[in-house]
């Protein structure tokens, strides 16, 4: 989706962009061919920066209009994801991309919205994936079943992207939106980036026999089976 606002102007300018398209990958990477990380790649990662330069080429976004674009990246661009490598290096490769930019043209506000799981469709229509998971968070509507998996509820996250992208900031951001522990994982990552990723090395094995015994990655009592 690109959603964009100001559309009725006279002079051709947007006064805002959303770039929302995205898929995504439970696989390991062992198990991931080459063609699907191109697929994710062309989506996630070639089509919002070729989208980006036409509206640039064309003056939709300039200095003294239009000039604020907000792309939907993920917590996937600031850490190792065991079972979505190619989703992860797509987001990541997106953030290098919008960064560079941003010190580019300074005028330019680039908000880039990193959410973590949300409840809904998107690893049902994930790529390269095996299809077996189990996905029992979305069979059941009640908010008391729904409350004890690590899933954001989808107006939660679509509140806090909104306030991110009205808050004064005429350069732009990276804001997080997650629920714990993968909001606290960000921290730690950050922070101290080599204890992350020992406690990273002890999670992804464990989150790929999972996988590959179908259990449902989001539910906490699935560590517990595995």
């Amino acid at each position: 989706q690109v959603i964009g606002g100001g559309e009725g102007r006279a002079d051709g300018c947007l006064d805002y962009v959303v770039l929302n398209a995205g898929v995504g990958q439970l696989r390991p990477s062992s198990l991931t061919k080459h063609d699907i990380t191109e697929q994710i790649f062309q989506l996630n990662t070639l089509a919002p920066i070729a989208l980006t330069q036409i509206l640039l080429e064309r003056g939709a976004l300039r200095e003294d209009r239009g000039r604020h674009l907000v792309i939907t990246s993920s917590v996937a661009a600031k850490m190792g994801v065991p079972l979505s490598a190619s989703y992860a290096a797509s987001k990541h490769a997106l953030h290098g991309y919008y960064n560079s930019l941003k010190a580019e043209l300074p005028w330019l506000r680039v908000d880039l919205i990193c959410p973590g799981s949300t409840d809904t469709e998107f690893h049902r229509s994930h790529v390269g994936g095996s299809g077996q998971t189990v996905m029992t968070n979305q069979q059941n509507d009640s908010p008391n079943i729904r409350r004890k998996f690590l899933k954001m509820s989808t107006s939660r996250c679509c509140s806090l992207l909104v306030s991110s992208m009205t808050m004064r900031n005429k350069q732009g951001g990276e804001y997080w939106i997650a629920e714990h522990p993968v909001l606290l994982g960000l921290y730690v990552n950050q922070l101290f980036p080599g204890l992350f990723q020992k406690t990273l090395a002890k999670i992804g094995p464990l989150r790929v026999k999972a996988w590959e015994q179908g259990l449902d990655l989001y539910d906490p009592q699935t560590w517990k089976q595995v």
